[in-house]
């Protein structure tokens, strides 16, 4: 009864997603179609397939590029059966506890020109290394945009990644759907 519940919750959303006909967009380019689509896409943007894609598990394939004027890392999630993509994350590394901050404040501060303050969610976040950070979400009628702060270590100078995540709601409920079946 569950599953049936949550099946006819995640068709209305698709149908809600599709009639308004719009997806998540990522640099322009919306977060649909297959995962050779969306690459010929961000080749044309000037992102390069990284080596770091060969270790990775199906379904992600990471490119090297700019972002918003900085260098970073983009990982593009896709359904390994179907190929097609539904999330699409930006990670941007920064040397030390303050420059992370400074660079998630300025993306906050973009993002809420373009989707609206309004439609942000902001709590505290406190990570494994005891590192404290805003984290915010945007939710807006094609998708999510979640942005976040990762460390990899106590000290404040180690390395610390600001991301982006943009979460097309057609192709993520698509993708769960499809991800339903197995169960």
């Amino acid at each position: 009864m569950r599953k049936l519940v949550l099946l006819l919750i995640t068709i209305l959303a698709t149908l809600t997603m599709q009639a308004q006909g719009e997806h998540l967009k990522f640099m322009g380019i919306e977060i649909k179609g297959s995962i050779t689509e969306f690459q010929q896409h961000l080749l044309t943007k000037g992102l390069r397939v990284s080596y770091v894609s060969k270790g990775l598990p199906e379904g992600q394939r990471v490119y090297d590029g700019h972002f918003s004027g900085y260098p970073a890392q983009v990982v593009v999630f896709f359904n390994a059966r179907t190929r097609q993509v539904f999330r699409v994350r930006v990670m941007i590394d920064r040397q030390g506890r303050d420059q992370a901050t400074n660079l998630l404040n300025e993306l906050m501060a973009k993002l809420d020109l373009k989707y609206g303050a309004e439609n942000r969610r902001s709590h505290d976040f406190t990570d494994e290394y005891m590192h404290k950070f805003k984290q915010s979400a945007y939710t807006i009628s094609n998708g999510e945009i979640d942005l976040f702060v990762t460390s990899t270590g106590y000290v404040d100078q180690d390395t610390f990644y600001v991301n982006i995540d943009y979460k097309d709601a057609a192709n993520t409920t698509n993708n769960t759907i499809d991800e339903l079946e197995d169960l």
